[in-house]
């Protein structure tokens, strides 16, 4: 998660503020098995999230996307905003007809109280999840990564948008191979989501 530790926390080892926001990774450390659970990917990041599910070993059936019935009206969403860390989440529910200019709209609405790090959170249960990825791409969201069992529904998958936040890559550090090139795939979205801006 890029953007995502703001410079003002602190951390073990490292006086004083840091010089901007820090990035983040998620790992997922396994409890109990896991149920198994039908899923959606989107197309355009099926082979990273298929060797998501295969490191984690995760009991996953990847499912073709059926043909969907017309959707909701109305998006159900839930945004909370942390302004003390400069995070807005925002929680989709039910991806309705108006989802991306709604997500737009409260992105645009939010950005004015200086948040710098969105989260935008969907169920991978969901077959609408693999439709709606094209319309938060084309408002400048990027992948950001898979949380397994995040919900009662099961996995879902992240996606990012930092405002007006630079990134250096340079100073990311990563503990493994895959570590880093999950970070090369999130950090070349994001370079494709800022060129089409």
């Amino acid at each position: 998660i890029l953007g995502f530790a703001p410079e003002s926390m602190n951390f073990k080892k490292i006086d004083g503020e840091l010089p901007n926001r820090q990035a983040a990774i998620m790992f997922y450390l396994r409890t109990n098995k896991e149920p198994h659970r039908d899923i959606y990917l989107p197309k355009r990041h099926q082979k990273i999230l298929e060797k998501i599910i295969e490191t984690n070993d995760l009991d996953r059936n990847i499912c073709d996307i059926p043909d969907l019935p017309e959707r909701s009206d109305i998006s159900k969403i839930d945004i909370g905003v942390h302004s003390g860390f400069g995070i807005a989440r925002f929680k989709i529910i039910e991806p309705g007809k108006d989802f991306k200019a709604v997500i737009k709209f409260r992105l645009q609405e939010i950005s004015r109280e200086k948040i710098s790090c969105f989260l935008l959170d969907m169920n991978l249960s969901d077959p609408f999840t693999a439709e709606s990825c094209k319309e938060l791409e084309e408002l400048g969201f990027y992948f950001s990564c898979i949380i397994p069992e995040m919900t009662e529904q099961g996995d879902i998958i992240r996606f990012q948008y930092l405002n007006n936040i630079d990134v250096d890559p340079s100073v990311i550090k990563t503990a493994s191979d895959f570590g880093k090139e999950l970070l090369d795939y999130t950090l070349k979205e994001r370079e494709q989501r800022l060129s089409m801006s």
